[in-house]
């Protein structure tokens, strides 16, 4: 799964939206900062921990960062958890050693299979300083293994320049809506014209979200009153809920006409 890094362009097409809060179809182009943003992919297994966890156990986390500005953004994919996650952080620490959480990972939790979103957040001046120099890592906690049952070290030394001001993301369909539970305030979601998903909760950092869909839907369909994000498939049609911020989608049971 590819994370982009993006800064709006034209604000004021944005504003009706968060006013409204309704579907409505527009054009608008998001581009990416130019020479500042770095895309890490992050391997993880219980071989990293300290002390290492015996666990088949693997994940991927793929981060994107600004070192200008020091925003951070990503998903963190796992599976063959011996029990299910209870939670997934970024630390500070260099690797083989253990440090304090410096940004918690939404999502994925109760699972023994499945992803995590770290929801845009910035870094301070140390610890931008820290993930520069390796000092980083994530950590995926379960219910037998309350310290982690794998570990990534995050290495900027591996990280991809990514981007210039020609690189855009063309939205189609945009929604509004409080769509995580951990924050209040209304975030947008975007469907490209490629049928990506996109969901940013300040309007400058975009995280893309798993599928491809042709429409985009939003509501509380659990009854929580937090919005949930649904989309129509453009695999076969059918309807894709997520309840979770977009860190797992259920297909409903029936098409859609």
């Amino acid at each position: 799964m590819n994370i982009y890094r993006h800064k709006i362009r034209n604000i004021g097409r944005v504003a009706p939206i968060l006013v409204i809060g309704v579907l409505f179809f527009l054009a608008l182009g998001y581009e990416t900062a130019h020479g500042q943003t770095f895309q890490i992919s992050v391997p993880m297994s219980g071989a990293e921990e300290v002390p290492p966890v015996a666990t088949p156990a693997t994940g991927l986390g793929n981060l994107s960062v600004n070192t200008a500005t020091g925003a951070i953004s990503g998903t963190v994919s796992f599976s063959g958890l011996s029990s299910p996650a209870t939670a997934g952080h970024i630390h500070l620490g260099a690797a083989g050693l253990n440090g304090a959480v410096i940004i918690p990972l939404i999502g994925g939790v109760g699972v023994t299979a499945g992803t995590m979103i770290l929801p845009g957040a910035v870094l301070l001046p140390d610890q931008l300083a820290a993930l520069t120099s390796n000092g980083l890592y994530i950590n995926i906690h379960t219910s037998i293994n309350l310290n982690g049952e794998i570990r990534g070290q995050i290495l900027f030394t591996t990280a991809t320049q990514v981007g210039s001001v020609n690189d855009q993301v063309l939205l189609v369909d945009v929604v509004s809506g409080d769509f995580n539970p951990a924050r209040a305030g209304d975030e947008l979601a975007g469907l490209s014209e490629d049928g990506r998903v996109f969901i940013s909760m300040d309007l400058a950092t975009w995280i893309e979200l798993p599928g491809t869909f042709t429409r985009l839907i939003k509501g509380d369909f659990n009854g929580d009153g937090v919005d949930d994000l649904g989309g129509l498939s453009a695999a076969g049609g059918t309807v894709m809920l997520t309840t979770d911020f977009g860190a797992s989608f259920t297909e409903l049971p029936f098409p859609v006409e």
